[in-house]
């Protein structure tokens, strides 16, 4: 007896301190005491007071509006967040509160936290403190905007100084159903393996992800060093979904990357706005200028973005003083309108590529140039990221609750006074250009040819009789088949396996790549530009090369595509530029910090997500 009733002085406590209804945390766990209770309170009212005050899509919603919104997002998620036992008893006793107690304000909300979490493992506790931050910034609908924990940003800090861990760099968000590829940055496995903005993925490991809820979606893009994934694509114009095979990889150190093509056009690709961009990018455009170049593409296919910082100093190497990069809504002290301060800009000929997967800086970048006449800009319609944010640490939190949050939005104007956003319409190219992809019988031939190994059979054999020629036609072949040593016995085998009667042309293209990876692997060299077969590409240089010769300007081939999205059109005839409809005051100026205290959400603005949906 006198041991059952030592068990019981030690068990009874737990069962008086969990509320009805709840499991019983270990004696060892932590559990929400008074002072984490107070202290997650604070951290959720400075989360909302900080979302509704500053979010800049906060004008067009209600607080009321956020506050529902975030329960039924909180209550809907319980069971997919805890485990299904727990989750239901504690909806049993949600909605019986809820009929008494509704829900109508921010005191609301934590007063029904601090019910359903008093003396439960802490662990649960604050995830349910989060489940109604993560819901005030989805009744936004921002997909830019984020809750982040300790952890997270961490990461985050560290991509931002290109310190990225191994990715599969394939960016995909939920729209009408359907999962569409976003963004493939240069240089991970997404984008080695042809994968395209726009391609429509399906299932990531045989996981259909229809079936699947957004974050345990957004778990599957998670890569670990050596884990490999499968994911199958479907691209519009195909006769069924392929299987990719991907192992993630780190980000390349260098950002940027360039070349020298037909003797004196120039070459810079641009990753990503992040790191030491455009220290590298100043570096790279030197070096060109020293080889002798005579005009310039700037390749921002695939460019998510980054930070605003970069790209000004990237605008202002092109444009004259004076002349408007961008500037924001609502005004902000920290961000005013950015004008180039160069005196002596660099003048050469140049075009820009954009595609549908360059986003938020890259846009801010090539939109700048097109409104100052600067460049031309040559693809595709890039992605329409035309917001900022801000990394805003929750004081109450100290430091362990970030917020990752839209406060601006960045606008273009052009030298007659018109105004514009990128935001949800993306920059429109003056010279339309598709890259040339293979599509329905052509492409099932040519992915039954890949997987026979004749390809790499054929450039191992040829490569080892002639290194030289080899290595040259890696470089250029000049489209030609009849180049390649032994080639017709190659194309007749490729017809007879796909019975599709695949032209000399298409094998020739899969025979250039395969060389192209095998010499920079044998080698250890890199390709980096392909004039040969990249049809976009094709068309920039041959835009500069008509800019230098002077068979026109920039001017003559502007489209002006941006005049449906601009405001001010009368601004044309000289008249000042008048404010946008809708726009909202700027805000009061904030007091300024004591001296020796140190503002805690000075963090750099952003104009892009390092790690996408991935």
């Amino acid at each position: 007896m006198k041991q059952i009733a030592k068990v019981l002085l030690i068990i009874l406590p737990v069962f008086l301190i969990a509320p009805a209804g709840f499991p019983a945390p270990d004696t060892q766990t932590e559990v929400m005491t008074e002072a984490l209770l107070k202290k997650c309170d604070a951290i959720l009212k400075e989360a909302y007071r900080t979302i509704t005050t500053r979010h800049y899509y906060m004008p067009k919603h209600k607080p009321k509006e956020v506050i529902r919104f975030s329960t039924e997002y909180t209550l809907n998620r319980f069971e997919e967040k805890f485990d299904p036992v727990f989750g239901r008893r504690m909806m049993k006793r949600i909605r019986q509160y809820l009929k008494e107690n509704p829900i109508e304000n921010i005191d609301d909300i934590a007063a029904f936290c601090r019910k359903f979490t008093e003396g439960i493992e802490s662990k649960k506790g604050r995830r349910v403190y989060d489940l109604f931050a993560v819901g005030f910034l989805k009744a936004l609908k921002d997909p830019f905007s984020a809750y982040i924990t300790g952890e997270t940003m961490t990461r985050i800090r560290k991509s931002m100084r290109g310190d990225s861990p191994a990715s599969f760099g394939l960016g995909a968000r939920p729209k009408e159903g359907k999962w569409i590829v976003t963004t493939i940055p240069h240089g991970y496995p997404a984008f080695d393996a042809g994968i395209q903005p726009g391609d429509i993925l399906v299932e990531i490991d045989g996981k259909p992800l229809n079936a699947l809820s957004e974050s345990e979606a957004y778990q599957l893009f998670k890569a670990k060093k050596g884990q490999k994934r499968s994911f199958r694509i479907f691209r519009t114009g195909w006769n069924r979904a392929h299987e990719f095979v991907l192992e993630p990889k780190k980000r390349p150190r260098e950002l940027i990357d360039i070349d020298v093509l037909r003797k004196n056009i120039g070459y810079i690709r641009v990753a990503s706005f992040t790191g030491n961009a455009s220290r590298q990018f100043l570096r790279a455009l030197a070096e060109l200028k020293g080889d002798g170049i005579e005009g310039l593409v700037l390749d921002l296919r695939n460019d998510p973005g980054g930070t605003v910082q970069d790209c000004i100093r990237i605008a202002q190497t092109f444009l004259e003083n004076g002349k408007t990069i961008t500037f924001t809504r609502p005004k902000s002290a920290r961000m005013p309108e950015m004008r180039s301060s160069n005196r002596n800009p660099t003048k050469m000929p140049l075009v820009v590529l954009v595609n549908g997967a360059s986003a938020s800086a890259s846009e801010m970048l090539s939109g700048a140039l097109q409104a100052n006449k600067r460049a031309l800009i040559i693809g595709e319609q890039s992605y329409g990221k035309g917001v900022g944010q801000n990394y805003l640490t929750i004081r109450a939190s100290r430091g362990d609750r970030v917020l990752r949050l839209t406060t601006f939005g960045y606008f273009l104007r052009d030298e007659e006074g018109r105004e514009w956003s990128p935001d949800k319409v993306g920059v429109t190219p003056d010279i339309d250009a598709k890259p040339d992809l293979l599509k329905g019988n052509r492409f099932e031939s040519v992915w039954k040819l890949r997987h026979t190994g004749l390809i790499e059979d054929y450039v191992t054999e040829v490569y080892q009789k002639h290194p030289k020629k080899m290595y040259n036609l890696a470089i250029d072949d000049e489209g030609k088949p009849e180049n390649y040593p032994g080639i017709d016995g190659l194309i007749s085998n490729a017809a007879k396996i796909t019975q599709n009667g695949l032209t000399a042309d298409i094998v020739r293209r899969e025979v250039r790549a395969a060389l192209r990876k095998f010499v920079a692997e044998k080698e250890k060299v890199s390709f980096v530009a392909d004039p040969i077969d990249d049809a976009q590409l094709k068309v920039a240089l041959d835009t500069v090369q008509g800019l230098m010769d002077g068979k026109f300007t920039i001017e003559d081939r502007l489209a002006y595509g941006y005049l449906k999205h601009a405001t001010n059109p009368k601004s044309a005839a000289g008249e000042k530029p008048t404010e946008a409809k809708g726009e909202e005051k700027p805000p009061r100026p904030r007091p300024r910090p004591r001296r020796g205290k140190r503002r805690r959400d000075k963090e750099p603005l952003l104009t892009g997500e390092t790690k996408r949906a991935a």
